[in-house]
């Protein structure tokens, strides 16, 4: 593996779902014998001899039942090559979560084939293809940054199932394709779900030369899984990255889906990984891009935000990428963030080739203002409120707001006539079971706002921020799963009953 281009060395992870704990804090190295170059794990010190190396270590510490969190950190050795410190970083992970892991898988894909097996053969010979064609091109072009990284995310995968099944042993790039990939997969799944034409009746699973730049990552994620998929990350290239998931209903782009691109979830890591700033982020993640997890990607370099305005060019800071397959469009919106004074992501294309090109023009036409991108609900609660914003407090406010039985920006042509998914933070379980909607989004279902991150310029420095866990409680009760509609319907294994924690700020030991 080239060393040019070496694998991030540090991780640090805020799971958000997990088990109940005393909260302990877990230790674990990863020893290397490099005469015989393979791992194994302790929970002591590596052997002093010769031969053996501390290939990484990690911190795992539950804390579900006090703050609703729990969290992992992990740090690689970067005087090994990047095969052996991916593969460290996956086994450690998947060694110390075993139990989160399981939790999650049993809560989302278990029962993902159930009365769908044509759908799962096709997309298995599809992500057959997929993932030996990405092997064969980081075999071949090791020396490229880009499918360095590649190789990478596919080793560490395999590190994280040979620690979940306790199989470790030497690097390699070979996974069960419907074992923990589909885990990593989430968004993917949303449109090759579209593609290969999985039943409609479906409950389908949604969630909503020296060092690489991005060397530590802080993200929130979830158990089994190597980035975040919420998104939400900090790096240490002083970038802040998230999205939002924007509608594709434009069924014809899904041709441009094949088994010679590289899916979103290999695609952010590398550019977190890779990019120095905002723009060369928006260059990376472009490339062998599949189309798949169709989403609004926001990038901030907080190394480009100016301290004086005087000579400030309007540039550089701020970057707004949206992509269907097939289609891509990334541009720097700096000016406008600065000269209105906000920007708002509510899953609706801002750049108006993606809207037309994603048939959301069809929807405004059926469906009315909610489907466009200044006059939908949460549009205009952004616009009436952002002002309101001076620190932190008000900022989580705003992003955790829903009021919906008062605010007459909730009010629809519905019966009641209100849904409590026009609000920032949607809370679509408290919606009437029995009401009536003009289309399903504003109905009664599973979906909404699960958590709120932010960050700023101080606790970038040290890749914090603050994070709350659950659904909005601030003006509406808060989600119990024992009181709710769900609660037989869905599986739940390790969470809380109660979702009614308080903000916590990340305190990383590794950074």
């Amino acid at each position: 593996m080239n060393m040019a281009y070496p694998f991030a060395a540090l991780f640090s992870v805020v799971f958000v779902i997990g088990h109940a704990s005393s909260g302990s804090v877990q230790y674990r190295r990863a020893c290397y014998r490099e005469d015989l170059r393979y791992i194994y794990l302790t929970d002591g010190d590596c052997p002093k001899a010769r031969t053996f190396v501390t290939a990484g270590q990690a911190r795992f510490q539950n804390k579900i039942d006090s703050v609703g969190w729990a969290f992992l950190e992990i740090e690689t050795n970067e005087a090994l090559d990047n095969m052996h410190q991916a593969y460290v970083a996956g086994v450690l992970e998947g060694n110390l979560t075993r139990s989160l892991i399981e939790k999650h898988w049993k809560n989302t894909y278990a029962s993902y084939c159930y009365n769908a097996s044509q759908y799962c053969d096709d997309l298995f010979e599809y992500l057959n293809s997929n993932i030996a064609w990405m092997r064969s091109q980081s075999y071949e072009y090791s020396d490229q940054p880009f499918w360095n990284q590649v190789g990478t995310m596919l080793t560490q995968l395999a590190g994280l199932e040979d620690g979940y099944y306790d199989t470790i042993g030497v690097p390699h790039m070979y996974f069960n394709h419907f074992g923990l990939l589909l885990l990593q997969m989430s968004g993917d799944l949303m449109d090759l779900q579209r593609k290969f034409k999985r039943p409609k009746h479906l409950h389908s699973v949604r969630f909503e030369g020296g060092v690489v730049p991005g060397f530590a990552i802080s993200m929130s994620s979830y158990p089994g899984v190597l980035l975040s998929i919420d998104d939400y990350y900090l790096t240490s290239a002083a970038l802040a990255v998230t999205e939002t998931t924007i509608g594709n209903d434009n069924v014809t782009s899904y041709d441009y889906i094949t088994e010679y691109e590289v899916p979103s979830w290999i695609r952010v890591m590398a550019a977190n990984r890779l990019s120095k700033t905002a723009k060369q982020w928006t260059e990376h993640f472009s490339q062998f891009s599949s189309g798949t997890y169709t989403n609004q990607w926001m990038i901030v370099d907080y190394k480009a935000v100016p301290t004086d305005l005087t000579h400030f060019d309007y540039e550089n800071v701020f970057y707004v990428l949206e992509e269907i397959p097939g289609f891509i469009v990334a541009e720097d919106m700096t000016r406008l963030l600065y000269t209105r004074g906000y920007w708002a992501s509510y899953n609706i294309p801002y750049f108006q080739a993606i809207f037309n090109a994603s048939n959301q023009p069809a929807n405004v036409e059926k469906f009315g203002d909610w489907f466009t991108y200044e006059k939908n609900p949460r549009a205009l609660i952004f616009k009436r409120e952002w002002r309101s914003v001076n620190d932190m407090r008000s900022l989580i406010r705003l992003m955790r707001y829903n009021n919906f039985k008062v605010d007459p920006l909730s009010a629809c042509n519905c019966t009641p006539p209100y849904s409590a998914e026009n609000a920032i933070s949607a809370r679509n379980d408290l919606n009437d079971p029995k009401g009536q909607y003009p289309f399903p989004a504003l109905g009664h279902r599973p979906h909404g706002g699960t958590d709120v991150k932010a960050t700023s310029i101080d606790l970038m420095k040290s890749l914090r921020f603050v994070a709350i866990c659950g659904p909005t409680h601030d003006d509406l009760p808060p989600f119990q799963w024992s009181q709710s509609y769900w609660a037989t319907k869905l599986p739940h294994y390790g969470h809380p009953d109660v979702f009614s924690f308080g903000p916590v700020i990340n305190g990383w030991k590794f950074i």
